[in-house]
């Protein structure tokens, strides 16, 4: 244990060091927030300093090397040095004034990335789901000599994924000097701090304004940025009736989740097995096209039990972070901009930090720039109110925020292969309402009572009939599409599910969207109450959130599963933290309302802890599956479990160069024993998952070309064919462990035939590892 806890004091304390030391830049950028950026800080820097280095290795002029890293990081002290003298006045000012703050932000970060440590102490192993292909790239990032890194699964070509997460954390695990298996679960750590601090300091510049109460708004964020989290969804409180023996079983099987209405044993409040995994796959699509059956539903809570380094989940603190820049956006709208505005360095970075969520989660770009210019244009439109100065300003920020986000990362976009196929009509299923209210019950509730009273107390009668016609256009404008696009056909068999599962979510979703935006346009209407209003701000982020889970029960985005399960996966992600904040921002109005809006706020409350239950049990019922040592190295339970396996990854990670190509078995989806030795040391192989690469690519030219390859490399008895084909790919080793024993029902006779034909430089208990001349 003890090293590990080295290893998180370590991980944190660098953290901490990048944040202290660009904190400058984030206070200038955030100049016009209540918290200057400080709750930013950290993924700030890093977005500034894995972007430097990862352009610096683009371009050739710097190796993929720690020496090269920390001269990167030397130089962008140099740098910022320069701004804390500048600026260190109003930082020691700040520093004073607001020292509460300051102590909620690093008391959150330390107690959330301590608890969670200790939490992946007891569930360490890297060894399920898509962690193999999660580790993977880490590695790949860490041993490939230069960007963009190579593909650790297809040898000689580069990694065809948003890879910037992986880039981060291969850094910090760079810095810190740990192994990558300790690296990842920090890697995981700290991505949960970062975004529980961000969307605390989110919170506090969106309620913060003068003449409120510090204390409370930092109790407030504080929580706040737990609850956006750690919460469950609704499908978690179910889970507690269901294990406490509440409920009847016909009522569980018309919820419709599958599996919640099977039998299970009852009468304690944790429950057995991996009850967890049924709050991500709510939604079942019960069709008559044969579709698959169910979609992901993941939220933050979930992700972070189920333990994966995927890019949608490395993406959240940044997606705090252009939260963050929106609310100054919105600030900065408050004025004209001045001459000159895009040289300033407030605006520089802007498109740095935006552009970075194309390369971390390229689904999130497209949401959190319409958030941020759409931010930026109610701002403007509450200084002046005149279509020709708005459009003025807003015209050449939205091409510049927009082309800069491209622009920046142009690298990155010029090598990557995609899979999209263009847009899809879900016209053969449509999600009943009590599942969607499962997904987002935990925000509906105080959005609809807060939305609801502000508009009937602000809006005369004339306004409730452009309200009720707004909810006709959006209502039928899908439909509209759906004919137009698909045919009349298409658009008869969209009415079949609608009929089975009942109009209900559409009617719910179009028309609380048509209240939500004539809310915005009746505050536009109106003067500000003060200049730290942002009720608007909070609106709009509700009105993206929705119209994300209203787009996909009519379209979607064609890949090679060519069903909507990727599209609602990643937009309801989005759409958790789109409703969240903006629910959270909703429950803070409703508690100083009256007292039915009381009533109704300790009712979403109450709602809210029961939520909590999810992380809790589902951190016990995984944590006590762990045997052994409690570590952060997600590899050790290898050396148990395989020694002989684990000593073969331990030569090749030390003995390992830059250009090895190491040839193993093809791998086979899911199964973490494939290609271990090429995903825990980084060096490439001929083809791993095949279906993932497909899944990168979109193309299955190369693996169809290399599977035969391999299997000859593994069956064929002609030494020269075997010689051939590994020089044809420019093998370096040739790998044989227990998965490529068991695939191709290898006896000693076989293991003979290669100790004669190579050079065996590891052998022990029947795992081979040769070196090919």
């Amino acid at each position: 244990m003890f090293p590990s806890l080295c290893a998180f004091a370590k991980w944190w304390l660098i953290l901490t060091v990048l944040g202290w030391l660009f904190w400058p830049l984030a206070a200038a950028t955030f100049r016009r927030s209540p918290g200057r950026g400080y709750a930013y800080a950290r993924p700030f820097g890093l977005i500034l300093l894995s972007y430097t280095y990862w352009l610096l290795s683009m371009a050739g002029i710097l190796p993929n090397t720690a020496g090269a890293l920390w001269t990167v990081v030397a130089a962008l002290a140099c740098l910022v040095t320069f701004f804390w003298w500048r600026r260190h006045r109003g930082l020691g000012r700040f520093l004073r004034r607001e020292w509460r703050y300051i102590l909620v932000v690093e008391s959150l970060f330390f107690l959330t990335a301590t608890l969670y440590a200790t939490y992946k102490m007891y569930q360490p192993a890297i060894r399920h789901t898509e962690q193999p292909m999660d580790f993977a790239f880490l590695n790949g990032v860490l041993r490939s000599p230069r960007m963009p890194p190579n593909d650790p699964w297809l040898s000689g070509f580069s990694i065809s994924y948003y890879y910037f997460g992986y880039l981060t954390v291969a850094l910090m695990t760079r810095l810190s000097g740990v192994p990558s298996g300790m690296g990842y679960n920090l890697g995981l750590v700290h991505t949960l701090s970062l975004t529980v601090t961000g969307a605390c300091g989110l919170l506090y510049d969106l309620l913060h304004f003068r003449g409120t109460d510090d204390r409370r708004i930092l109790v407030y964020a504080g929580g706040g940025g737990l609850a956006l989290m750690l919460a469950g969804n609704l499908e978690g409180i179910l889970e507690l009736c269901r294990a406490l023996g509440l409920g009847a079983w016909g009522f569980y099987r018309w919820i419709g989740v599958p599996g919640l209405g099977d039998t299970v044993v009852t009468g304690t409040w944790l429950p057995e097995g991996n009850w967890w995994w049924r709050a991500s796959r709510v939604i079942a699509d019960a069709n008559i096209f044969g579709k698959p059956a169910t979609v992901i539903t993941e939220f933050p809570a979930f992700s972070f039990i189920l333990g994966d380094l995927h890019p949608h989940v490395m993406a959240l603190p940044y997606v705090m972070l252009a939260l963050a820049l929106a609310r100054e956006l919105y600030a900065a709208g408050r004025g004209a901009l001045p001459e000159g505005w895009w040289r300033r360095l407030e605006w520089a970075v802007v498109p740095l930090l935006l552009g970075a969520l194309g390369f971390l989660n390229s689904w999130d770009l497209p949401t959190f720039l319409i958030v941020s210019l759409g931010a930026f244009g109610l701002g403007r439109w509450r200084d002046g109110g005149r279509w020709r100065a708005w459009l003025r300003d807003c015209a050449p920020l939205g091409l510049y925020l927009g082309l800069g986000s491209i622009l920046l990362y142009l690298p990155f976009y010029w090598g990557l292969q995609s899979h999209v196929q263009g847009i899809g009509l879900t016209y053969y299923t449509k999600t009943p309402l009590r599942l969607y209210l499962l997904c987002f019950g935990p925000w509906l509730l105080f959005l609809v009572v807060d939305v609801g009273s502000a508009f009937a107390a602000r809006c005369a009668p004339n306004k409730w009939r452009r309200a009720l016609a707004l909810w006709g256009v959006l209502l039928l404008a899908p439909w509209v599409s759906t004919l137009l696009f698909g045919g009349l056909g298409r658009t008869l068999l969209a009415l079949i599910p609608v009929v089975a599962t009942g109009p209900w979510l559409l009617l719910f979703q179009s028309g609380m969207l048509a209240f939500v935006l004539l809310d915005l346009a009746v505050t536009l209407s109106h003067p500000p109450i003060t200049r730290g209003d942002t009720c608007l701000l909070s609106r709009l982020m509700v009105a993206v959130g929705l119209g994300l889970t209203y787009a996909v029960e009519f379209f979607y985005l064609r890949d090679i599963f060519d069903t909507r399960m990727n599209t609602v996966f990643k937009c309801y992600y989005q759409a958790w933290i789109l409703l969240g904040v903006g629910a959270l921002v909703a429950a803070h109005r409703l508690a100083k309302g009256g007292e039915w809006r009381r009533g109704a706020l300790a009712l979403g409350v109450l709602l809210l802890i029961l939520c909590f239950y999810y992380p809790v049990a589902a951190a016990y019922t995984r944590g006590r599956s762990h045997t052994g040592e409690p570590t952060l190295d997600g590899t050790a339970f290898l050396r148990r479990e395989a020694p002989a396996e684990y000593g073969a990854y331990l030569w090749l990670r030390e003995h390992g160069r830059g250009n090895d190509v190491v040839v193993e078995a093809p791998g086979e989806e899911y199964l973490p024993q494939s290609n271990r030795l090429s995903a825990w040391t980084g060096v490439p192989t001929l083809l791993g998952w095949p279906g993932h690469e497909l899944q990168w690519r979109g193309d299955d030219t190369e693996i169809k070309t290399r599977l035969p390859d391999l299997e000859c490399v593994y069956t064929s008895e002609d030494r020269q064919e075997i010689l051939r084909l590994l020089h044809k790919y420019d093998a370096t080793y040739l790998y044989i462990g227990p998965y490529a024993r068991q695939k191709f029902k290898m006896q000693e006779r076989d293991i003979a035939f290669y100790d004669a034909l190579l050079e065996t430089v590891y052998a022990v208990n029947g795992v081979r590892l040769y070196r090919v001349p």
